[in-house]
């Protein structure tokens, strides 16, 4: 999108006195990077994807007539809904006019509405009378004009409110017009007709934006909570509301108070968790806690699972925990060097692992209220954190995140309190220990987490330094100026790969349809522009051959790895210069995993150590004793992979604690990098597990460590997992420079075991450099 077009409309009828504060400093980040103000309002529209405040309206909406290119049916099924105008899924923005327009810019046909002649007409209809503020379309078509009508009644004449001939809009391709009114406008139902002047008229998405009075009571038609949320009055004898295997009997409730002797008169207990297993497996009645200890480097985050429990099993607890701020034990002042966030766990069913704890909440990451209610089994007790109602005998999960910038030596103290006076002191010993810069190949081939259709103007910055903070280093796009690769690029390490192949030899190869030993001239031609263009292009911003590298097609395997080899050669005999990447994966599917060590092994032979220089093969493939020899050639990086984050909604600390076993495994084997899917690749919702795709129709599960929330990324214990095993991986890397190294031999040695605790060998290396 060049520009946003907006448009005041003064409309003469359905008028409210109240005059619109439109707030200069309220400006946010559209999709496509746009910089406007914020609508003024709340979301009335439903729209998914969408994460501040909102007003939940049911709305639902009809067509005059209905649309068929295409239609507003879930993948074109007969008699299926697809609601695609609140789908929340919004165009692929135009690239930088730099880039090749072959390579990127096409449009999903499944997230717009459409028809073929005429105009098209859609009524919707708000279930109780709204104020509006602003109503915005998104429409792929080029040039439209724009009717919007309004009525408060079902049977009222629809009154105009704002037109706009075609002639009066500007030339703009996704282009999203605001219709923003200059007074409030109150009416029901809200009536938008558009049309092209050429082609078919296309709708992608529909906001509303404005006021509505809401009854609690009333469940709106189309707002179905994934897992019922509710605060018990009586006893309810479960720790986590929906999580069935923390219920318990009564009578054990009341031995565990019984036992808990002083402790079990005061209105809650502080229990201990095991943060890396499992949380919820039983039910949450720990024995009381009297003090946290933690040991740290001076610059990380080191975190911790505790429990608050109810001890009251008739009335629920209404209360509110607070963390203090650290002083310094020798003169009890306080500091900013030491600090803490305290976070909630959310309760989110998953379609393979029942429900669990998922999302770790802080206040500033907090969904508006009606979508914790929505997707979290105990969304109403926590939807307010820091303010919090446990259920009778019910606990919540309290995650305690302890950050040490730059903090000096010695023992710093805090507490963690509730409104009642239950305290729990935090002990922190900061060591003399600075985990170093490092530098390491980390691939999650995915984005960052998104608010559509617009976000907070720091959005971005949350969301580079949180994925670098779990080492992530690899982003896919070069740093072009004003994206987030630049900013990327800008706060750290940062390396970047781009499609050296036209998109539709992309295509071909990764679905097998290129002819290894038919590679035309103008195949040829069409990759020595493509390729010359991203290296011209990677020179001009300044990047050398190590910060960036190309890729044909993902994953390729047994099919279509005689073409991958092919047009390796190729690009090595275009330009010998360049990077070039492969991530070979040879599998089966069908659950028979990957081919056998033959198969990989002729696939590879007599090029892969000749044309590849970034080795990024499937862990399933690496310990093969033939094939293997191939990825252990010392090249300019050397890598592996797992397609692991489907299994990332899992308590198991097999699970959870996988990402942080990947950095040692890298450096058992003396390489450079490793790499998961996905950061944040959800199919469907993010916040709903296994629902279908709309671009694929597949129900699988989501591969993501994190989820969306309305300031950025919101963590889980599996990304807190893998942040730890990047500071793994930089202690580590202290270790090796000190003496002749054998410690931090030992300590990678030791990890192999699969019964070490990693946490363990990293308070080892700590005392070691600490000591020294």
């Amino acid at each position: 999108m060049k520009q946003l077009v907006a448009f005041t409309v003064s409309l003469f009828m359905l008028l409210i006195a109240a005059k619109i504060d439109a707030s200069e400093g309220l400006q946010v980040r559209w999709w496509d990077g746009t910089v406007t103000s914020r609508p003024v309002g709340q979301l009335l529209s439903d729209n998914e994807s969408f994460w501040g405040k909102r007003i939940v309206t049911g709305v639902t909406y009809t067509y005059e007539p209905k649309p068929d290119v295409p239609a507003d049916l879930w993948r074109n099924e007969s008699g299926s809904f697809g609601r695609r105008l609140l789908n929340g899924i919004g165009m692929r923005p135009p690239v930088p006019p730099s880039w090749e327009a072959t390579q990127s810019g096409w449009i999903d046909p499944y997230l717009s509405v459409g028809v073929s002649e005429g105009p098209l007409v859609v009524v919707f209809d708000f279930q109780r009378m709204c104020r509006f503020n602003e109503v915005d379309l998104m429409s792929q078509s080029e040039h439209i004009s724009i009717e919007v009508a309004m009525r408060q009644q079902d049977d009222e004449t629809w009154q105009v409110v704002a037109e706009y001939p075609m002639e009066k809009l500007q030339d703009s391709v996704w282009s999203l017009r605001r219709i923003v009114f200059d007074k409030v406008a109150e009416a029901q139902y809200l009536r938008i007709k558009i049309e092209a002047a050429e082609g078919p008229t296309k709708l992608n998405q529909f906001f509303a934006w404005g006021e509505a009075e809401v009854e609690p009571t009333v469940v709106p038609p189309s707002y179905r909570p994934v897992v019922l949320s509710s605060i018990a009055d009586t006893p309810s004898a479960i720790s986590i509301p929906g999580v069935e295997s923390t219920a318990f009997p009564l009578t054990e409730f009341w031995a565990w108070r019984r036992g808990l002797g002083e402790s079990g008169q005061a209105s809650a207990v502080w229990g201990e968790l095991a943060t890396w297993d499992r949380l919820t497996h039983e039910p949450i009645l720990p024995d009381p806690l009297s003090d946290v200890q933690i040991s740290m480097a001076r610059n990380e985050i080191e975190p911790r699972a505790l429990a608050l429990v109810n001890t009251n099993d008739q009335q629920p607890l209404h209360t509110k925990v607070a963390l203090s701020g650290f002083t310094r034990l020798e003169d009890n002042k306080p500091v900013d060097e030491v600090y803490g966030v305290i976070r909630v766990g959310g309760a989110i069913a998953s379609k393979s692992y029942g429900v669990g704890i998922g999302p770790l909440f802080a206040r500033e990451d907090l969904l508006d209220a009606d979508w914790m209610h929505q997707y979290l089994a105990n969304g109403y007790g926590i939807a307010h954190f820091p303010d919090l109602i446990l259920n009778p005998a019910g606990a919540a999960v309290i995650w305690l995140e302890v950050h040490t910038q730059g903090a000096q030596p010695g023992v710093y103290r805090a507490t963690l309190s509730t409104d009642e006076g239950v305290s729990l002191p935090i002990r922190v010993n900061v060591c003399n220990v600075v985990l170093p810069e490092a530098k390491a190949w980390v691939h999650s081939w995915s984005e960052t987490t998104k608010s559509f259709p617009f976000s907070s103007m720091d959005r971005q910055v949350k969301e580079v330094d949180y994925k670098q903070s779990l080492g992530i280093s690899v982003w896919r796009g070069l740093p072009e100026p004003g994206t987030i690769n630049a900013l990327a690029r800008e706060r750290g390490h940062a390396i970047f790969y781009d499609y050296i192949l036209p998109w539709s030899h992309i295509d071909r190869g990764f679905t097998n349809k290129l002819d290894p030993n038919n590679i035309t001239d103008e195949d040829e031609a069409a990759v020595r522009k493509r390729l010359t263009f991203i290296v011209e292009r990677a020179k001009s911003l300044g990047l050398n051959n190590n910060q960036w590298f190309g890729e044909l097609w993902d994953e390729p395997d047994r099919d279509n790895i005689a073409a991958f080899a092919a047009y390796a050669k190729l690009a090595k005999q275009i330009d010998p210069d360049f990077q070039l990447y492969c991530n070979p994966i040879f599998w089966i599917g069908g659950g028979q995993g990957a081919a056998k060590d033959p198969v990989v092994y002729d696939g590879l032979k007599g090029w892969y150590d000749q044309y590849i220089d970034v080795s990024a093969p499937s862990m399933l493939l690496i310990d093969y004793p033939k094939s293997g020899k191939l990825f252990d050639i010392d090249l300019p990086t050397n890598a592996f992979y797992q397609v692991a984050s489907q299994h990332a909604k899992s308590e198991r600390a097999k699970n959870v604690l996988f990402y942080r076993r990947l950095p040692w495994l890298a450096m058992r084997r003396g390489w450079d990098g490793w790499g998961y899917y996905s950061y944040s690749r959800p199919r469907g919702s993010a916040w709903i597990d296994g629902d279908r795709d709309l671009a694929t129709n597949s129900n699988a599960a989501d591969y993501q460590i994190v989820y969306p929330g309305p300031a950025g990324p919101i963590p889980t214990r599996a990304s807190e997992a893998a942040r730890e095993g990047w500071e793994d991986y930089r202690l580590i890397q202290s270790l090796q420079k000190k003496n002749d190294g054998s410690e931090a031999a030992r300590l990678i040695k030791a990890s192999k075991s699969r019964d070490v605790d990693l946490a363990d060998l990293y308070q080892q290396g700590l005392m070691i450099i600490d000591q020294d």
